[in-house]
């Protein structure tokens, strides 16, 4: 039975086949399931077996209307059941009682559908909100991600300005930590050569000095009277500078 509600009726047009009108998720979606086995209402609505015995066991009223107690009819709407009925069916019935089942049928069809197309229709308004709201959601996003773009973009340019300004001062850093690399290898070889230059100095005037170097005035020129030889020796600073250079005698008073 189950499964004979959830297939459509083979053979026949979509708009002739009869949708269950149970409300699901809120009210906002009809159940939409084909029907071959159903259940009636008094007030023209339709529902499959499975909600039909769900709500009905607890409930009196349509689901839809829920206006009051309602009576209920189970139906056979499959396509072998109106060929089993055929023509038959209005058999006894006088002209007045064919016409009016006959408008009872068509009505009920007439409601179904237009039952159908006005759920249809706030389902599709519901999915066009659904869309417009998505639609400006995605929208605000994109805006959203476009400015934050734009504040990256104006971020990096920022930071390749800065990047550039570092790049020039450490070149400008680079250019004086050579020139004073080269000022101070400059000053060290100056250094180097002034450092030769007096060494230099200093050994010539090492050299020339005992050859420059004169007699203290303190010293003069005395005989030797033991060796012969002239040699220097200093004069007391008692003796009189005027005084006249005598002899020296040797020991036995004779002079040499």
């Amino acid at each position: 039975m189950e499964e004979a509600c959830n297939g459509e009726a083979e053979g026949m047009h979509p708009l002739l086949v009869f949708h269950c009108n149970f409300p699901t998720k809120g009210k906002e979606q009809l159940c939409n399931r084909p029907l071959e086995d159903a259940w009636v209402t008094a007030c023209s609505h339709i529902f499959c077996y499975s909600h039909a015995k769900e709500w009905f066991q607890t409930n009196n009223d349509c689901p839809v209307c829920r206006s009051g107690r309602v009576n209920v009819l189970r139906v056979n709407l499959s396509q072998a059941s109106v060929t089993r009925r055929g023509r038959m069916a209005l058999l006894g019935m006088t002209p007045t009682e064919v016409m009016q089942a006959t408008q009872t049928a068509l009505s009920f069809w007439v409601d179904q559908k237009v039952y159908e197309f006005v759920a249809m229709g706030h389902r599709q308004k519901q999915l066009a909100d659904q869309q417009k709201a998505a639609e400006e959601h995605i929208k605000s996003k994109l805006q959203e991600a476009e400015d934050q773009c734009n504040a990256m973009e104006a971020e990096q340019q920022q930071i390749n300005k800065k990047i550039d300004v570092a790049e020039k001062e450490k070149l400008k850093v680079s250019e004086e930590l050579e020139r004073l690399r080269c000022e101070v290898a400059a000053a060290e070889d100056r250094h180097s050569r002034l450092q030769r230059q007096v060494v230099g100095e200093q050994r010539q005037d090492l050299f020339r000095r005992p050859l420059l170097e004169e007699p203290s005035p303190s010293t003069a020129l005395a005989p030797d009277s033991v060796a012969g030889r002239r040699t220097s020796r200093t004069i007391p600073d008692s003796v009189p500078r005027n005084t006249p250079f005598r002899e020296p005698r040797n020991i036995l008073g004779c002079a040499s």
